[in-house]
């Protein structure tokens, strides 16, 4: 729910047994599974062919792949959890991202020459 496993990548891949992912952290190291609070998906439709493929990735002799495939966006089918409403993420707007980069006005002294002084972001020392 709310994109938590979103860009995360596979950070192990033992061939004909297990490919995993989930952590959030993109290490391998901040997810536990602790028997409690665990999580396990399916893959569905044509993604099913795509996770075969996975298999065939490059991978050290310790599981973790060379190049990890990612997690581009996880979508929930089915909610078990009927009680837990997700929140609502509020985006900052484009518009108040970009006002920082708004244009200062210049300075222009009485003897500069129109367009010449536009360009001149020193003031003149008289």
């Amino acid at each position: 729910m709310e994109g938590y496993w979103d860009d995360t990548i596979f950070y192990r891949i033992i061939k004909g047994f297990i490919i995993q992912s989930g952590d959030p952290t993109s290490t391998g190291e901040g997810a536990d599974l602790q028997n409690k609070h665990t999580t396990f998906g399916n893959a569905t439709g044509e993604t099913l062919y795509n996770m075969h493929k996975l298999e065939e990735a490059l991978v050290h002799e310790n599981g973790r792949p060379l190049y990890p495939p990612r997690l581009i966006k996880t979508i929930i089918l089915n909610n078990p959890f009927s009680d837990i409403i997700p929140r609502i993420i509020v985006h900052e707007s484009e518009e108040v991202k970009d006002s920082s980069k708004l244009k200062q006005p210049q300075h222009i002294n009485l003897l500069s020459f129109g367009e010449e002084a536009e360009g001149d972001d020193e003031e003149s020392v008289i």
